[in-house]
């Protein structure tokens, strides 16, 4: 934010896209026209996990970012629990007066030395409470924290967190637990891909006075960027060729007195055999003049160029600024 006096700040993007909400007044900031809200959270969902699809994300008919994001969510979770909650086998640790599964000796004899009872446990237990519901219940809580959904879609989404009673709500800041894909959880999966997305880029809480604030803010060079990557990485696969993304390199020559060099990543490396064939870096900027890119990505295409095998070539294609 910046003064334009007379008591007016004007507030500049800076990388950032999404929505904040606090109250009754919401503030947005969106790429170009030409990315939409459902073109960013398959985006989203995409870099993540390429097995995403664009009808995994129901943006279409809305223009408002929280009414998609909730019907989505909606839609995804009931698809997921249309056949009953899914259950797992968890290993549970606890103290108990019966035996049941095996023993903890250690724990046992650090813990009641001398004592028979309780009993230091563990055991497997097949019930609700496994990382695929966490993930679900986790997002269904922080989409109904949004204010301002409309009522049918906050009875929706509560009616879902119902069905996930008993099972764990992850707290803020924790690391997600993690989960595979399986045949037993496939209905699960868009349900759990945009859990992720959301979990991973929004927050809802209430503020000072009872005010409730939401927001969902994400990085767009980086969005592009990991898109980029991960659709290139997943054509090489495609043909069976290998690729690695953030490959380590150097943007300096080597020094003759050994000292340390400047290390970057480049976004993708494909792979021939077993030498680097061809090195892509995605850039998410905007060129002041057609077919002219800045200068430091210039350096950067060229100091990456010599990491091929093939040729010192160095192409630099500015995406284009219409469809």
């Amino acid at each position: 934010m910046r003064p334009e006096g007379d008591g007016w700040w004007r507030v500049v993007p800076v990388g950032l896209v999404g929505a904040v909400r606090v109250g009754d007044v919401q503030v947005e900031v969106w790429p170009k026209e030409k990315v939409k809200l459902s073109h960013l959270l398959f985006m989203l969902g995409y870099a993540k996990d390429p097995g995403v699809l664009p009808t995994d994300v129901e943006a279409g008919p809305y223009d408002d970012l929280w009414p998609a994001l909730a019907e989505s969510l909606a839609r995804q979770g009931e698809r997921a629990l249309l056949h009953g909650v899914l259950q797992g086998y968890q290993t549970l640790e606890e103290s108990s007066m019966v035996v049941r599964g095996r023993i903890r000796v250690g724990d046992q004899l650090r813990r009641h030395s001398g004592l028979p009872f309780p009993l230091e446990i563990t055991y497997d237990e097949y019930l609700t409470d496994i990382s695929e519901n966490r993930i679900l219940r986790t997002a269904l809580r922080r989409m109904l924290a949004v204010p301002r959904l409309s009522p049918t879609v906050k009875a929706r989404l509560s009616h879902l967190d119902n069905r996930l009673s008993g099972v764990q709500i992850l707290r803020s800041g924790v690391p997600r637990p993690p989960w595979r894909e399986t045949r037993l959880n496939s209905r699960y999966h868009a349900a759990l891909r945009l859990s992720e997305v959301i979990l991973a880029n929004t927050a809802a809480q209430t503020g000072t006075g009872n005010i409730s604030v939401a927001s969902f803010v994400v990085s767009m060079w980086k969005v592009f960027e990991d898109f980029v990557t991960t659709a290139l990485g997943e054509s090489f696969s495609r043909l069976g060729e290998h690729s690695e993304t953030q490959y380590p390199a150097f943007l300096d020559a080597p020094r003759l007195d050994g000292g340390a060099r400047v290390t970057m990543s480049v976004d993708l490396v494909h792979f021939a055999g077993r030498h680097p064939a061809t090195v892509l870096d995605a850039k998410y900027k905007a060129v002041d003049s057609p077919g002219v890119l800045p200068t430091r990505i210039t350096i950067k295409c060229l100091r990456t160029a010599p990491h091929s095998r093939s040729s010192a070539r160095c192409w630099c294609t500015p995406a284009r600024t219409h469809h």
